[in-house]
């Protein structure tokens, strides 16, 4: 049952980014700094159960892995609860999907259901965020004690990428992706653990020169699967560009976050001129091949939230357009994404206004015409 630890990796990756991005947001309440504790601990064992093929006939594994999905949906309730009142709408989308779905994980295991309980939890991959939400926030404990022997690379890079631990995510996802007999013989395993290895460069580190050298190193371990070395020739351009951009200090525009991290005036017109440019660059590319303006949609898409995560920002109705479209075009490579919640949001703002309308007509396109 290996590709749903992945995808249940995935969905643990996912809080783990809601408990991060809540504690910043929110640190006023007691009774929700426990909450978050408590499912930093919950984490980490049910990552581990979920990976074993005996959960599906063994009581005792049943009844625990329920147990802790129980506590994880009470506590992820209670965050959730906390977010609507947050300022960043991608907290409160992906915050009441995934209780959503731990719900009818839920009703599955009541029925007994537990091969399709598994497969109910492999749906979250699809908007799971944790990459690119906050560059800061706590790493959670847990991985010192757990046993991680059985784990592959890409597994462990998973599992640390689940608990905030994204430097150690770094290095189990490059060990794993220098593995030239998985690039043949599995590209699309490959394929998705280079698009999370740079989602941390890009959307947590926000680093330049990391993301040059993440890039590199596979070309020199010859690593790469033959059908993505003429996009990743154009990363690495991509990324050369970007780091001469940032330069030394490798930072958007030093000096613009105040003290709170928010950004300064001057920096929010900066976030979404760069995210302009970086979506006009990408569609530009996407004829070419969608894995081409992979590396550009994620720089977008980076801008673009940590300017809609600022109060003053979160009903601006271009920049929502712009994040429902670039998370469409990260969805169609399988990159954890919900582009809907975006254009619902945008048309809510003000209905009469020109991007309301086509912000509706993304929407009914999204939904298949209807």
């Amino acid at each position: 049952m290996k590709t749903n630890f992945f995808n249940f990796v995935a969905a643990a990756v996912m809080a783990a980014a809601i408990i991060s991005c809540a504690h910043q947001q929110d640190r006023r309440g007691t009774g929700f700094s426990e909450s978050m504790l408590h499912q930093s601990e919950i984490l980490p064992k049910v990552i581990l159960l979920v990976q074993d093929d005996d959960v599906e006939k063994s009581a005792e594994k049943q009844s625990r892995l329920k147990e802790l999905t129980k506590k994880l949906a009470s506590n992820t309730h209670e965050i959730d609860q906390k977010l609507h009142a947050s300022s960043d709408p991608a907290l409160q989308f992906v915050s009441r999907d995934f209780s959503k779905d731990l719900d009818g994980t839920l009703a599955l295991m009541d029925d007994n259901k537990w091969s399709q309980a598994r497969t109910n939890l492999s749906k979250v991959t699809h908007y799971c965020v944790a990459c690119h939400t906050m560059q800061q926030g706590p790493s959670m404990t847990g991985s010192i004690q757990d046993d991680l022997k059985n784990l592959t690379p890409l597994q462990r890079g998973d599992y640390y990428a689940a608990l905030r631990n994204f430097d150690e995510a770094i290095i189990s996802y490059e060990q794993g992706l220098r593995d030239t007999k998985l690039a043949k013989e599995n590209p699309r395993a490959w394929d998705e653990a280079v698009q999370k290895l740079l989602a941390i460069t890009v959307r947590v580190k926000d680093n330049a020169s990391l993301t040059l050298e993440v890039i590199s190193q596979f070309f020199d371990a010859d690593s790469y699967p033959k059908d993505l070395v003429d996009s990743a020739h154009r990363w690495r351009r991509q990324a050369k560009e970007w780091r001469n951009s940032r330069g030394a200090g490798n930072k958007r525009n030093p000096g613009s976050i105040d003290k709170s991290g928010k950004p300064e005036k001057s920096e929010k017109k900066d976030l979404m001129a760069e995210a302009r440019k970086l979506y006009e660059q990408a569609s530009h590319l996407s004829g070419k091949g969608k894995a081409d303006s992979f590396l550009l949609y994620l720089r977008a898409s980076s801008a673009l939230h940590t300017y809609l995560s600022d109060a003053q920002n979160s009903r601006d109705q271009e920049a929502l357009l712009l994040s429902g479209r670039t998370a469409k075009a990260l969805a169609n490579m399988n990159f954890w994404t919900f582009p809907e919640d975006y254009f619902k949001a945008c048309a809510a703002v003000d209905e009469k206004t020109t991007i309301a309308e086509q912000c509706r007509t993304e929407l009914a396109q999204q939904n298949g015409g209807k």
